[in-house]
């Protein structure tokens, strides 16, 4: 008995071209990938060849191997490049400090930051910043940098802040939002003017609890009388199981004032309750069980 013969598919035009580019593409990529990092050493005498090359020629105020060599350890523990890393990167009382824009920018590639900007709705200007981020499933976080906390931490007499005190409120407001919405980009690092212009500083590096770093703006109220209304609505408006089921969920998860919860706890059991077809009402203030 012979084995039968498989067919291989045959392969259309439209198909043929598609994989053509599919293979350019990953080449492309490829070819890209090895370009971005043909010029990054791959070992430490690499990485202090390149320091001493940074250090010879001054490249980003660089003065000495060694200093060059920390600042690209510290980029490269970010996953930055080292000349991403030098440029962005400075020591101060031999302490990495991470500018703000870089800061900025780790956390806008964020896969967990939503956005991070200007706050478009708060005044923007030499007398107050204000910034906002939010990360995936979190509530937004706001922050905002005056003239007046610059002046009482002792910053306005500084030759930065007296050239151009809103870039500096600005990058004081940024970094302290980093910090506080996405630590881990960033390593909670500082920059450089917080590391310079800092009365004291904790073993662990972190700045000590008397220095300003912002004012945190509450997110406003919330209403709960309008969510309550909102969610009685999807319950009078349920007619399918599934919405039923849905509106139920909504009334259940609610976690406003409890004589909200009771209301919407009513409001389900006179509709959508099996009970309700019964002689007694349903138990005031209390859903059903699924499935009775």
């Amino acid at each position: 008995m012979s084995d039968p013969k498989v067919e291989t598919p045959k392969i259309g035009p439209k198909q043929d071209a598609l994989a053509k580019v599919t293979t350019a593409a990953v080449a492309a990529i490829a070819h890209e990938e090895a370009f971005r990092i043909a010029f990054e050493p791959a070992n430490f005498q690499e990485g202090f060849e390149l320091a001493k090359m940074f250090a010879t020629i001054g490249f980003a105020k660089c003065t000495t191997p060694g200093e060059a060599m920390s600042r690209m350890m510290a980029g490269r523990a970010l996953g930055l490049s080292a000349v991403q890393s030098m440029k962005g990167i400075f020591l101060v009382d031999g302490m990495p400090g991470l500018e703000a824009t870089l800061m900025h920018a780790l956390c806008l590639s964020h896969p967990e930051i939503e956005y991070f900007e200007a706050d478009p709705t708060m005044p923007q200007n030499g007398e107050e910043v204000n910034w906002r981020a939010k990360r995936r499933g979190r509530p937004e976080q706001k922050l905002k940098w005056t003239i007046k906390q610059a002046e009482r931490a002792g910053l306005l007499k500084k030759d930065n802040w007296q050239k151009d005190p809103f870039a500096m409120l600005n990058a004081r407001c940024k970094a302290a939002l980093a910090r506080l919405t996405c630590p881990e980009a960033i390593h909670g690092m500082h920059t450089p003017d917080e590391l310079a212009n800092r009365e004291a500083i904790e073993t662990t590096g972190e700045l000590v609890p008397e220095k300003v770093e912002g004012v945190v703006v509450q997110a406003p109220a919330r209403d709960w009388r309008a969510e309550a209304d909102a969610i009685k609505a999807k319950i009078v408006a349920a007619s399918t199981d599934d919405e039923k089921g849905e509106a139920r969920k909504l009334a259940k998860g609610f976690e406003g004032p409890d004589d909200l919860k009771k209301e919407l706890s009513d409001e389900y059991n006179t509709r959508h309750s099996k009970k309700a077809a019964k002689a007694e009402p349903p138990a005031q203030g209390t859903l059903p069980t699924e499935g009775k």
